[in-house]
């Protein structure tokens, strides 16, 4: 098997390993468990950078898009709890970025 110089080149000091042709990530080295639940940051294209985060006001109880930090707002979700409010495609439409956190 001849061995891929551009995969070697592109290993990320991360602990991840990338194709340099498509950006993919090939090989995680870290300590990443696929197993947990993941938690993401939403963010709605084309609208004001400063008021475009996608927040969870916990004291309506509704989705709004503001700034991120606003008080009283949820701004980090998993795919289960949009899911479950009926707000899954946002992970997956590209007029939002979405962002993986911590």
């Amino acid at each position: 098997m001849e061995k891929r110089e551009d995969l070697v080149e592109s290993q990320q000091p991360a602990g991840e390993l990338y194709c340099a042709e498509c950006g993919a990530i090939l090989i995680r080295t870290d300590d990443y468990n696929p197993n947990k639940e993941r938690k993401y940051t939403v963010r709605l294209k084309g609208i004001d950078y400063r008021f475009n985060w996608l927040m969870y006001d916990t004291q309506l109880k509704v989705y709004v898009l503001g700034a991120f930090g606003s008080r009283d707002c949820q701004l980090i979700f998993t795919e289960k709890q949009l899911s479950r409010d009926g707000l899954g495609h946002v992970l997956y439409n590209d007029a939002f970025e979405v962002e993986e956190v911590e």
